[in-house]
C-alpha cells in the first residue's frame, strides 16, 4: 500500500484542474485556491445536471460525487455551494472529484480526456 503524500496528491489535483479548464474553459473551479484540500476538486459544469453527469462518468468507469461524503444520497443542492454564492441550478451542476494515494497521472489524463464528451452529452440530456 502506498502512503498519502499531500504534495504528490496536490500536484495531481492541480494537473486535473489545468486539464479541465483548458478543455472546458467555461467550468468553475469552486473554492479559494489557497484553501483547497490536496485531493479534492469541486467543479461546476454550466448547463448540466450533476446526477446525469454522475451516470455518464460512471459509464466511463470514473467515480466522482455530486456532493460531500457526508451528504451522500441527499438529492439537493450543496449547502456549501449555496453559501459560496451559487444558485440552486449551478450548485446542481457540480461534481466533486477526489484524488488519493493510489491516484496516478494516467487517472488524471483519462478523466480529463473523457470530460468534454461527457459534458456535451450531459448538456444535450439537460435540454431534452
Amino acid at each position: 500500500s502506498r502512503y498519502y503524500d499531500a504534495k504528490t496528491v496536490s500536484t495531481l489535483r492541480d494537473s486535473f484542474i489545468a486539464g479541465i479548464t483548458s478543455a472546458l474553459p467555461e467550468v468553475i473551479i469552486n473554492g479559494v485556491k489557497s484553501n483547497r484540500l490536496p485531493g479534492i476538486v469541486n467543479v461546476t459544469f454550466p448547463g448540466t445536471q450533476s446526477d446525469t453527469l454522475l451516470l455518464l462518468m460512471d459509464a466511463q468507469h470514473i467515480s466522482c460525487s455530486t456532493g460531500s461524503a457526508c451528504s451522500a444520497g441527499v438529492h439537493e443542492a450543496s449547502h456549501v455551494l449555496l453559501a459560496m454564492g451559487h444558485s440552486e441550478v449551478s450548485a446542481q451542476s457540480s461534481l466533486r472529484f477526489s484524488f488519493g494515494a493510489t491516484s496516478t497521472n494516467a487517472d488524471v489524463d483519462f478523466a480529463v480526456s473523457v470530460l468534454p464528451d461527457v459534458i456535451t452529452r450531459g448538456r444535450a440530456a439537460n435540454l431534452s
